[in-house]
């Protein structure tokens, strides 16, 4: 019993000098930012608004020529992760989606302005996830990468298929996807 309250009180006490030591404080625990590269510039593109958008090592980045002004997206608020890949638009829904380097599909809605990630390629049991292009076809996205192929459809935000591996063929490498006359088309480094 003697122990028990000789542990409750250093307990308390202990809990009393954080307090202490927090009240005095002038760190703010709130207040977050993230200081990334955005110098090297991956990919880009142009939404129907004519905002330039960016993929970077560091986050996203948005450019409004209307005003001149830049938004950066990372990790603070809303990216998964902030290394980046490749951007691209949705035509059909004007939406943003990502690819990072790590797998993840982070797609942002410019009327509500928030992100949503995807981390099905992420959490495969592939060995290179990188995600390199993406190209729509009516309601489906079908995402090339390191991986292999898959398709995303963008409307009930869920994957179809398992990612398929190339690795069989000598010429595994990138996979770039082409729209070529109304045919999907996958090409090879």
């Amino acid at each position: 019993m003697r122990k028990a309250r000789k542990l409750f009180l250093y307990l308390l006490a202990l809990l009393l000098n954080f307090q202490f030591l927090f009240a005095q404080s002038s760190v703010e625990l709130f207040n977050w930012r993230v200081y990334s590269s955005l110098v090297n510039i991956l990919s880009g593109c142009l939404d129907n608004r004519g905002n330039l958008w960016c993929t970077t090592i560091g986050g996203v980045l948005s450019f409004n020529p209307q005003n001149n002004s830049f938004e950066n997206f990372n990790s603070i608020n809303g990216l998964y992760s902030i290394e980046t890949k490749y951007v691209t638009i949705n035509p059909f829904s004007n939406e943003v989606y990502v690819g990072t380097y790590d797998g993840v599909i982070s797609i942002f809605d410019p009327t509500s302005k928030r992100w949503e990630n995807y981390l099905e390629i992420r959490k495969s049991q592939f060995a290179k996830k990188q995600i390199n292009h993406i190209l729509f076809r009516d309601s489906i996205a079908y995402i090339s990468g390191d991986f292999g192929l898959t398709t995303f459809d963008t409307q009930k935000r869920v994957f179809f298929e398992n990612p398929f591996s190339f690795r069989k063929f000598p010429f595994w490498n990138k996979f770039p996807l082409f729209d070529y006359l109304q045919e999907l088309a996958l090409g090879c480094n």
